[in-house]
């Protein structure tokens, strides 16, 4: 809240280092890295620890998970910010809109809600981009690399027409 970043970052490294299985630590570096005001912000980060302290968290005894609901963390909690760093993740990627960013995102985010939208979008530029080259090799590789895409049958079709275009444009 007072914005001593460096202070707080160090404290919860300091925490993380003399206990190794310290969810409390990971949450708070989880939302260190994820708060915007932070000068840093890194949704990669925040997205590793949080999934790390949840891991930890599975792992604490029935006592120390008393001990931590009072801090307050749960289980839930920290389902409710994994969500939040893919949400804010999806939106950056959005934001961006390229094959490799959608690609980097399914990548790195498995089990996000947004896993099936990225796909679809990420298909949707690469389509786009075969459809800017207009080859019958652009197609060929669309076709190759999205074999699952909802544009596949429209490409086949482009591949197939230009295909036969190029082949027999002399006679």
């Amino acid at each position: 809240d007072k914005n001593k970043w460096s202070k707080a970052g160090q404290s919860i490294r300091k925490a993380l280092a003399k206990d190794t299985l310290n969810p409390e630590a990971r949450y708070l570096l989880a939302l260190y890295y994820y708060n915007t005001d932070h000068p840093t912000t890194n949704l990669d980060s925040a997205y590793r620890y949080a999934r790390r302290a949840y891991a930890n968290y599975a792992q604490v005894t029935a006592r120390e998970r008393d001990r931590l609901r009072r801090v307050p963390l749960d289980s839930g909690r920290l389902e409710r910010l994994i969500n939040s760093i893919d949400s804010t993740a999806f939106e950056q990627v959005k934001r961006i809109n390229t094959e490799s960013a959608y690609q980097q995102f399914v990548a790195s985010h498995p089990a996000a809600r947004q896993r099936k939208a990225a796909i679809e979008l990420r298909d949707e530029v690469s389509f786009l981009e075969a459809l800017k080259v207009n080859t019958w090799f652009s197609f060929q590789n669309y076709i190759n690399t999205h074999p699952q895409s909802h544009r596949r049958t429209e490409a086949q079709a482009r591949y197939d027409r230009l295909l036969f275009e190029d082949k027999t444009k002399f006679q």
